[in-house]
């Protein structure tokens, strides 16, 4: 199993490696911007004609124990690095036991490594100890390019900030979410750490958390809650899609659905990026039937986009639908309005 996990990070890099060695491009998030696009606009050489030329340029065994079905998170990138063996493109990447790797983007060499000590311990009971809740990192760490830092929340909940070219830890620890809970991928916006948490893990209820590092010695914690249990968990990798209206999305998982009583399982759900505060949400008009079919909206992430003067997100999960929403009014007066659905399975 171990060694299976260690596989896994060379393939994800697979990808990168043909932009980031000849492009120096930054890879800073999950998918690559806090809208979590995909799109490496900065790339223009790679097209239909010559991609087929891409090729495993190395592989790495880093030292991680995988915790039930998590292992490795999704790499991010950084270009022109000042490390101890010069200025290098890095590609890191956080393992579930509790670490954190650099690794030299052409020829794979480990640069660093960042082991997080805890001083708590989980109590395995229910989910806890389980693949749903594997008490390990579970999110994927985010690169802020303005100060060098390296943000990723260790096993235990706490915010670190490391020195994207030494491991140094610089910021924190921070208490940002509660201890063994499943948070997902971080997001970054002026100076504002986001994330997601999932499933009850740890005790921690679903919803959007930020922090607010300006000055890490002051840093200042919010939290919209989005459940009374362990459901609605936002459980897409993706964690928190932040777009570029001022708003934070993120669709929610199996459970009830009760606004009155801040219940909103199987909804896409927008917030203020300033103070997380609930904004608008939709929800489908047959949100019985996926919690019943256990089709949980919340398993994949939104994604949003632009096109002419309108802010638009596109959202699909495990039913196989994929629904166009608008961005700036979800779901529209009656919360359950979308602009196009399409089946795909």
């Amino acid at each position: 199993m171990n060694s299976t996990s260690r596989l896994i990070l060379c393939l994800q890099l697979a990808g990168f490696l043909f932009s980031t060695t000849l492009y120096t491009a930054d890879w800073p998030t999950f998918g690559h911007d806090p809208q979590r696009t995909g799109w490496a606009f900065e790339e223009t050489t790679l097209a239909p004609n010559n991609v087929s030329n891409l090729e495993l340029k190395w592989k790495t065994k880093v030292k991680n124990e995988s915790r039930v079905l998590s292992a490795l998170t999704v790499p991010v990138i950084a270009s022109g690095v000042q490390t101890v063996a010069g200025v290098r493109n890095v590609v890191y990447v956080a393992g579930s036991s509790d670490h954190v790797f650099a690794l030299d983007a052409q020829e794979g060499k480990l640069l660093w490594s960042r082991d997080f000590k805890s001083f708590v311990l989980p109590h395995n009971a229910g989910y806890q100890g389980t693949f749903l809740c594997p008490n390990g990192i579970t999110a994927t760490p985010v690169i802020d390019r303005g100060t060098e830092i390296l943000y990723a929340i260790a096993a235990d909940g706490a915010l670190y900030g490391l020195d994207l070219g030494s491991g140094k830890i610089r910021v924190g620890p921070i208490q940002f979410v509660a201890p063994f809970a499943k948070s997902f991928s971080l997001n970054l916006v002026d100076g504002v750490i986001y994330t997601t948490l999932t499933q009850g893990c740890g005790g921690g209820l679903s919803g959007f958390y930020s922090a607010n590092i300006r000055n890490p010695h002051e840093p200042l914690l919010r939290q919209l809650l989005l459940s009374n249990t362990d459901t609605a968990g936002i459980w897409g990798r993706g964690g928190p899609v932040i777009a570029k209206n001022g708003r934070v999305y993120g669709s929610t998982a199996d459970g009830g659905f009760d606004p009155a009583l801040g219940d909103y399982s199987n909804s896409v759900v927008s917030a203020s990026l300033h103070d997380l505060h609930l904004v608008d949400y939709y929800t489908p008009a047959n949100w019985r039937d996926l919690n019943h079919r256990d089709l949980d909206l919340g398993s994949a992430s939104p994604v949003w986009f632009g096109w002419k003067n309108y802010n638009l997100l596109a959202s699909g999960a495990k039913e196989g639908v994929v629904s166009l929403l608008d961005a700036d009014a979800l779901g529209n007066k009656d919360h359950q309005t979308r602009i196009i659905k399409r089946r795909f399975m």
